[in-house]
């Protein structure tokens, strides 16, 4: 009679047969595992076998039966023999123990179509046991099931390493167990935790570095090999001649030490000491080894690594698990073979190269994964090709450019590296890469700005400077024109040389205003002059028109000239590149008032409303709440800082600024400053008027030809000027001026001197001196907070450099006539 496959499979194997579906239900079982199982296995027919075994999955052993389902190939559990993977028990002369197994697991197909998986255990507890050492055999088995508990639930690191001495400790017949961890040096120690009877004579002993030397001989052996390191009889391993002395002193005969590795490195060591009776077994040997494969797993796990750990194992091992892992992943992901074929890529690399994986497959990388450098324009070097030749994980070139299938370029970073299988041969490459174009933009706009930056101090202190020889020139000539009224030939002279030197001052009020960027220096200036002087600087020489409509009547405004140009010139500069085939810009100014009601930004009161049309391309309504932000810009060469530098300026001037836009239309920004009812201040200084006083001027300042050109300017003025070099000589001054009861009158101090103490400094020493000083600051470069906030620093004005002759009556009737 014929014994069917069926009857054989079921009845006649000293196998554990389980079959279970694609979706892991198990499907049927053998008698063999009836008969060694506890379960009620009927019940669990149908059930999801991971979720029947939870074990399975906390102690990572899912992956292989895994692997079966999803990749249809078959699996052996682990390289070494397993405690279990469904618990299956066996009795040993009336001793119930856990199976040892071995399992191995092949997938079931019918019709060419895989339609589940078969699990065939092995028993290997005879092979692995003999009678004499079932009972420590079993403890140990018991210990490594609580161990592999105390891995699920432990959160840290500590927690883990403490439990598992304490484990070993409670429920084995280890003498003692401790833990050392491993410096970035292989010889560098340290204790983590030990437990034990013996405990305190492990701690002498580790806490001295040269006994560690000596002494832990079988630590370093584990380190250096990265395997089990185990001597079953101490004083006949001369291997171990050192460590002798120390287990002698334990009453130890057998001990092991266990390397556990986080990352694939050594992190710590792990020693089991047993004494004669309970010396380590060979089985217990290999059940350690695969507890410490174990902990290396759960290490793993703490320092967040995991996934990338399983990327790299599904890397070396096999190029189609490749795929999917790395469908999910953010970064961009391509896969070759050794000859740079194209066999993998995922949903981020489809989007960033324009290829879909199924377009992809099979052809060159060079193909699929264009790059360019973006500033060359030369073809980069393969990375694959680098990889190969290199055998190591490589990082892309900066500057890098990808190429897309619609030809969109983008900025991508990242990395290559090699597929290697269970050989260690390269079997192929996997590229990483993402989009880093938006950062790559940002780092651009802030080099920028660190070069503007650099440029603009450049730019100040060259005004600076210039500015001081701008104030002899002109200082000067206003002395002159006065000493020279009746020569009117001489008068034109003067006066067009004066002309010259006022169109240098604007020159270097506009290197400072470029320079500073900082509280705006305000006085009363009409605005129409400003609007037209600057909207035609920015238009000259381009296709557009500007049209001007300014009221005779406008008010003034307190306001930084030159910041309020900026401004102008930004807004029109904005209409121009709006405009590329030409049009018109219409700029608009009126008084007007706003009240609560019109739900403006700002109190309520008189302004200018300064309004600039253009009829260009206008601003798409997705962008309109962020044309004033920092950086942001639609244009390909724009900086995206000039609006955001207008918004700025006009809010630190208490005014409003904002943008409306039709797109194909055009677009209008209003800007609103502040008005006052003075007269601008530039009108009251044309005229000198007049001023003759008496007393003493104390002037600081390093630079003699200014000091000569005040001395002249205050002599005609009728007063006696002083002069100091520094901060240290006018206070000297000032004190025996005092001290002689004859006080100077006013002082001017230069706010910036090169190796000395400068004005800001000293004016707070004067006012220790005297707190009824009256001091000016004056510089030429008007960067410092000072020059627009001088009476917070305990100055009675201000005196920007270069000086006129008007300039300096006007400081003096303002402050002296007081």
């Amino acid at each position: 009679m014929q014994t069917s496959l069926s009857y054989i499979l079921n009845e006649g194997l000293s196998l554990g047969v389980i079959q279970i579906d694609m979706n892991y239900n198990i499907v049927s079982i053998n008698s063999f595992v009836k008969r060694h199982s506890k379960n009620d296995w009927n019940s669990l027919i149908g059930q999801n076998i991971l979720e029947m075994f939870p074990d399975i999955c906390s102690r990572g052993k899912d992956q292989y039966i895994r692997k079966v389902i999803e990749d249809g190939q078959a699996n052996i559990l682990s390289p070494f023999i397993h405690q279990y993977i469904v618990p299956f028990d066996i009795v040993k002369k009336d001793v119930v123990l856990p199976m040892v197994q071995e399992t191995r697991i092949y997938p079931l197909h019918e019709d060419s179509i895989q339609t589940g998986a078969l699990i065939i255990i092995r028993d290997m507890t005879e092979q692995l046991l003999n009678e004499n050492e079932i009972a420590s055999l079993t403890m140990d088995l018991n210990a490594i099931r609580k161990i592999n508990q105390l891995m699920v639930k432990a959160e840290d690191r500590e927690e883990l390493f403490k439990g598992v001495c304490s484990v070993l400790i409670n429920d084995t017949d280890s003498l003692l167990v401790w833990i050392v961890g491993v410096g970035d040096f292989e010889e560098l120690y340290f204790p983590v935790i030990c437990e034990g009877e013996e405990s305190r004579i492990f701690t002498d002993i580790i806490s001295s570095h040269r006994n560690v030397q000596t002494k832990l001989d079988i630590t370093r052996h584990a380190i250096k090999t990265g395997d089990v390191a185990v001597s079953f009889r101490l004083e006949n391993d001369p291997a171990f001649e050192n460590w002798w002395s120390l287990c002698k002193d334990l009453a130890c005969q057998s001990t092991l030490a266990l390397p556990l590795k986080c990352e694939g490195k050594i992190d710590s060591v792990l020693h089991i000491h047993r004494n004669e009776e309970t010396t380590i077994s060979q089985e217990s040997l290999e059940l350690f080894r695969e507890l410490a494969n174990d902990i290396s797993f759960c290490l793993d796990q703490f320092y967040n690594k995991e996934l990338r750990l399983e990327a790299e194992s599904i890397l070396r091992n096999e190029k189609e698990r490749l795929r999917i892992t790395l469908r999910g992943i953010g970064d961009g992901v391509i896969a070759t073979d050794r000859d740079g074929s194209v066999v993998l890529v995922n949903r981020v690399a489809e989007e960033l190269t324009g290829w879909t994986e199924q377009e992809a497959i099979g052809r060159n990388i060079g193909d699929v994964f264009h790059i360019i450098n973006e500033y060359t324009r030369k073809p980069c070097f393969s990375p694959v090709e680098r990889v190969l030749q290199t055998g190591g994980i490589i990082g892309l070139a900066n500057h890098t450019a990808l190429i897309a299938k619609d030809g969109v370029e983008r900025v991508i970073a990242d990395s290559g590296a090699p597929i290697r299988d269970d050989y260690g041969q390269i079997i192929g490459v996997v590229l990483v890469f993402r989009d880093i174009s938006q950062q790559s933009r940002l780092a651009q706009e802030m080099l920028k700005i660190q070069r503007l930056e650099s440029i603009g101090l450049l730019a100040g202190g060259i005004a600076h400077d210039f500015n001081n020889i701008l104030s002899v020139i002109t200082g000067n000539i206003s002395f002159a024109m006065t000493r020279y009224t009746n020569d009117a030939e001489l008068q034109e002279v003067f006066a067009d040389v004066e002309a010259a030197t006022n169109r240098a001052k604007d020159l270097t009020h506009q290197l400072l205003t470029f320079a500073k960027g900082g509280a705006p220096i305000k006085r009363i200036i009409s605005i129409n002059g400003i609007i037209r002087e600057s909207a035609r600087f920015v238009a000259r020489g381009s296709n557009v028109r500007v049209i001007f409509n300014e009221p005779p009547e406008l008010k003034s405004t307190s306001a930084d000239q030159g910041q309020i140009s900026q401004v102008i010139q930004n807004l029109v500069l904005n209409s121009v590149q709006a405009m590329p085939e030409g049009g018109e810009i219409t700029i608009n100014a009126e008084n007007t008032r706003v009240e609560e009601q019109d739900n403006l930004p700002i109190k309520s009161g008189s302004y200018i409303k300064i309004t600039i049309q253009d009829n260009g391309m206008g601003i798409p309504p997705k962008h309109m709440q962020k044309v004033f932000d920092p950086f942001f810009t639609t244009k390909q060469k724009g900086s995206g800082l000039g609006l955001a530098t207008a918004f700025s300026i006009i809010k630190r001037h208490n005014g409003h600024i904002s943008a409306q836009s039709i797109q194909g239309e055009g677009t209008t920004f209003e800007v609103y400053l502040p008005s006052v009812e003075e007269m601008e201040d530039d009108v009251t200084r044309k005229e000198p008027g007049t001023h003759q006083g008496k007393g003493k001027i104390l002037v600081m300042d390093d630079e003699k030809p200014l000091c000569k050109m005040f001395d002249r300017m205050f002599e005609k003025l009728g007063y006696n000027a002083h002069f100091a070099k520094n901060g240290q000589e006018a206070i000297i001054k000032y004190r025996e001026a005092l001290d002689r009861n004859a006080p100077y009158d006013l002082v001017i101090l230069d706010l910036t001197i090169p190796g000395g103490m400068g004005g800001k400094e000293t004016v707070r020493h004067l006012k220790e001196i005297d707190p009824n000083v009256k001091a000016v600051v004056s510089s030429g470069y008007s960067n410092d907070p000072v020059m627009s906030d001088y009476l917070d620093y305990g100055f009675a004005g201000v005196m920007p450099k270069p000086v006129s002759m008007t300039e300096l009556v006007h400081l003096l009737k303002s402050i002296l006539e007081q």
